[in-house]
């Protein structure tokens, strides 16, 4: 029974969606970001999710994006001298 419940939000929020905005129950912005939840999970399943490390490995990829991100906007001395 788990596995219906994301399924039943995203329709869920859909349908509020929908109906909020014909019948202007919340500001048009709201209603669109209720209607685009349903396509947006689906694009992240087909695209992103399948990609996204779980568990354990999540925080080593973390670690290394952040590892990444601080070598990438550090000054470094040019390749071939000597710092001392």
């Amino acid at each position: 029974m788990e596995y219906l419940g994301i399924p039943v939000v995203l329709v869920s929020s859909f349908v509020l969606g929908l109906t909020s905005l014909r019948r202007k129950l919340l500001p048009p912005a709201v209603s669109i970001l209720l209607l685009a939840t349903a396509p947006g999970r689906v694009f992240l399943t087909i695209t992103q999710l399948p990609a996204m490390p779980s568990g354990s490995f999540s925080i080593f990829s973390v670690m290394i994006l952040v590892l990444g991100a601080s070598l990438a906007t550090a000054s470094h001395p040019p390749a071939g001298t000597v710092s001392r």
